[in-house]
């Protein structure tokens, strides 16, 4: 609870990496492929039936698809207060939070 309070307070300090936000919001391999197609495909998302159709060797549906965002906003929420992703209309796009973690290692 209180490295919690610390941890948001101190936010804007810390540095979070893609290895950091892959253990504390991903389950399995499923969830880390859904989240490095919502990266590449930027701003404007995807809908849950095309994340479903590019990830049908996992034999996931699109209703699945979203529950797993909805789970993984709920790991990541209470970890570092912050969501993974968010609806746009129909479709599910990373928030600005976790592009600028990513970007920046990319760019490393």
């Amino acid at each position: 609870m209180h490295l919690r309070s610390l941890r948001k307070a101190l936010k804007p300090l810390f540095h979070y990496e893609k290895q950091e936000i892959q253990e504390a919001a991903c389950q399995d391999e499923v969830d880390r492929e859904i989240l490095q197609l919502l990266y590449e495909a930027g701003s404007t998302g995807l809908l849950p039936k095309d994340l479903a159709f590019r990830l049908k060797q996992f034999k996931v549906s699109r209703h699945q698809i979203s529950r797993r965002l909805v789970r993984m906003n709920k790991r990541l929420e209470k970890e570092y207060g912050e969501r993974i992703a968010e609806k746009r209309g129909w479709h599910w796009a990373l928030t600005s939070f976790i592009v600028e973690a990513w970007g920046e290692t990319e760019e490393e």
